[in-house]
């Protein structure tokens, strides 16, 4: 028997192994990597995206409290919100009734509306479809304005 085979073959599979461990250690820094930053997450933050009308919501997050937060604007015509309805969230309703309560909204004005969305659970993924009923001053009451995609974000 030859001592020199089974050098060569032990020296091949040591190159073997070295050049795809270091193929296989790369892969793996770079996927670390991407879910590190959040690139797989499906949860990526949205805002609703609302068609052309009268009433636009410009932002929303989260508060400390896990509330949502919206900032809703009047177009072309002065409003008032009288219903937010979000589908899939199980406290899901707002109305105009008690402390939230405004004034008609001035076109171009903003204002900022707190929905109480019960106990949803810090961490998780938020999706939701959402629904604006609103009056139009001197013109058609309860008018619907529904998001075109859900918002979408990870409770704090």
């Amino acid at each position: 028997m030859n001592p020199y085979n089974t050098t060569r073959k032990g020296q091949s599979a040591i190159e073997y192994l070295t050049t795809y461990g270091w193929a296989l250690l790369a892969i793996l820094v770079v996927g670390a990597f991407l879910v590190q930053f959040g690139i797989f997450d499906q949860c990526q933050p949205s805002d609703p995206d609302f068609g052309p009308g009268d009433v636009a919501v410009s932002s929303w997050a989260f508060d400390a409290d896990g509330n949502a937060q919206f900032t809703l604007q009047a177009i072309g015509n002065d409003i008032n919100v009288t219903a937010i309805d979000l589908e899939g969230v199980e406290q899901n309703d707002w109305n105009d009734a008690g402390d939230n309560q405004w004034e008609w909204i001035d076109s171009g004005s903003d204002v900022t509306v707190t929905v109480d969305l019960g106990d949803v659970t810090s961490g998780s993924c938020v999706s939701s479809d959402m629904q604006l009923t609103y009056d139009i001053e001197d013109g058609i009451q309860n008018a619907v304005a529904t998001s075109e995609r859900p918002l979408q974000d990870r409770a704090p």
